[in-house]
């Protein structure tokens, strides 16, 4: 069992070394040190507690509320740091999930 376990470790370690990784990481980073984007992200979970809430209690505002939400968010996901980052992420789970294949089929 120790075998298999150094294996994942070595995996693991090689995963976190990759340029994708890294580079996802710098993206993440950059997001969390922009004072806008943190706000706004913070805005944007507010605004689903309120939908969530609005959607409970049946409130009438509740589409005007889900409007404006995908407004900011389409607003949100349009700043260069996040389209950057949504990307590497996707490229990260398309990595991981390239992986996760070629272990499963190799074990077949």
């Amino acid at each position: 069992m120790n075998n298999a376990r150094d294996i994942a470790l070595k995996l693991n370690k090689a995963i976190k070394e990759s340029d994708i990784y890294q580079e996802y990481l710098a993206y993440e980073q950059k997001i969390h040190e922009d004072e806008a984007l943190k706000k706004e992200e913070e805005a944007l979970k507010l605004m689903q507690q309120d939908i969530v809430n609005a959607t409970y209690h049946e409130d009438e505002h509740l589409e005007k509320l889900k409007a404006e939400y995908q407004k900011r968010m389409e607003a949100y996901e349009l700043h260069p740091l996040v389209v950057n980052y949504l990307a590497a992420k996707d490229s990260l789970n398309e990595y991981l999930q390239y992986i996760n294949q070629y272990i499963n089929g190799g074990i077949k």
